[in-house]
């Protein structure tokens, strides 16, 4: 409990400061018990010539009820490049999720981030959607989803200024399961943003992630996720980022 109530009050600490989109699919799977406790590691490090930590971690606290699964979910990632910070983002997410004959789902979200790389100071979010399974055999599945939220961005603009934006955007997504041999899947998401304001503005986040499960309760993997924004709202910062990582995760209960 006294671990519980520490890693509560940390993601609580990161709330309160606050990446972009969170892949919330690849947790779900894990969260089939009452109580599930997950937490993840990625990262890698580098030194001489090119001095490099780059290292992200995630963590997951899910209640399950009889049609209900509440999820409280942190993400960190942090890089520094020879000495130098360019990363230090934090994001939580609480995300609430009603079956429906098991398959399909309503879902409400709450969440809060930065993201340093894009100058992003504060992301809030707030929405809903319904998800619908378009097919599942044994352990795989396609699930489509739809929904919108509201969106507040706030930017650094430089001279002590920042930039505030608001948006309605509707969100379409695409959640996936393939298994490759008895221990060896690929979990794939896409998601895509659209202001309604400006057609020309949205955003496409694509994750897909190789898993190699060690048990029940463990998983090694590979990770490349692309993130893309047609429209950047402060100059100097690229449409697109890309990162490949290698991590491992594991369920405490």
């Amino acid at each position: 409990m006294r671990v519980i109530f520490l890693w509560v009050f940390t993601l609580a600490y990161s709330l309160c400061n606050s990446q972009t989109i969170v892949n919330t699919e690849n947790l779900l799977a894990a969260a089939q018990d009452d109580l599930t406790i997950s937490l993840g590691f990625k990262g890698n490090l580098s030194f001489g010539n090119i001095n490099l930590i780059d290292v992200s971690t995630t963590q997951q606290i899910a209640k399950r009820s009889d049609h209900g699964l509440l999820r409280l979910i942190g993400n960190y990632a942090y890089l520094n490049q020879n000495r130098l910070r360019t990363a230090s983002d934090f994001t939580g997410q609480l995300r609430y999720n009603y079956f429906i004959k098991d398959k399909n789902s309503v879902y409400t979200f709450f969440q809060l981030q930065n993201i340093e790389s894009l100058r992003m100071n504060r992301r809030l979010l707030v929405g809903a959607g319904y998800r619908v399974n378009v097919f599942k055999s044994n352990s795989n599945y396609l699930d489509v989803a739809i929904g919108g939220f509201s969106e507040n961005e706030r930017y650094d603009a430089g001279q002590l200024e920042e930039l505030e934006v608001k948006n309605l955007r509707l969100s379409s997504n695409l959640f996936m399961r393939v298994t490759l041999a008895e221990r060896l899947f690929i979990n794939n998401v896409i998601y895509y943003q659209l202001n309604f304001k400006s057609f020309n503005d949205y955003r496409i986040y694509l994750e897909p992630r190789l898993n190699y499960s060690i048990n029940e309760k463990a998983n090694l993997f590979i990770n490349l996720t692309h993130w893309y924004h047609s429209s950047p709202y402060i100059a100097n910062v690229e449409q697109y980022d890309s990162r490949l990582m290698f991590g491992f995760e594991f369920n405490l209960k």
